[in-house]
């Protein structure tokens, strides 16, 4: 990160001490509007937020009464290398496998195939795991295939 370079503490504030401090003003503030402190305080978070929830209770635990780190994002390489290795392997040689319009192509036929095994024609696949989509029918032969 270029924003970082140089400068540690830029870098701190990016990774944890952010919401610590957003935290402690939060607190403050609520104080100042409701004459009181908050009698109870929780921290719920997915992904990244995940990750800033695992950050809070290792660091700050006194921070919260509660704590859920959903999915958390703390195996930082490891997620980009896997975000790289899906996105070679989506655009060899730079191109892209699929281009736009035959993604809505298929999105369009798994709909069609999906929608309605939850019993409801609403535009909505309720249970990818329900859907026997096969793809074969969108096979096509010439040009534009």
């Amino acid at each position: 990160m270029l924003f970082g370079q140089g400068h540690p503490e830029k870098l701190k504030d990016y990774a944890y001490r952010a919401v610590h401090v957003m935290t402690e003003y939060s607190k403050l503030l609520i104080r100042v509007h409701m004459g009181r402190f908050a009698s109870k305080s929780y921290f719920v978070g997915c992904s990244a937020g995940g990750h800033q929830a695992i950050s809070e209770a290792e660091r700050y635990p006194e921070d919260y009464d509660g704590i859920v780190a959903g999915a958390p994002a703390n195996n930082r390489i490891r997620q980009t290398f896997g975000f790289l290795w899906s996105w070679l392997a989506a655009h060899p040689e730079g191109s892209l496998i699929l281009p736009a319009e035959k993604l809505s192509l298929i999105t369009r036929a798994v709909v069609k195939a999906c929608d309605e095994v939850d019993g409801l024609k609403d535009g909505l696949i309720d249970d990818p795991r329900k859907c026997g989509f096969d793809p074969g029918v969108l096979q096509c032969e010439g040009q534009d295939c």
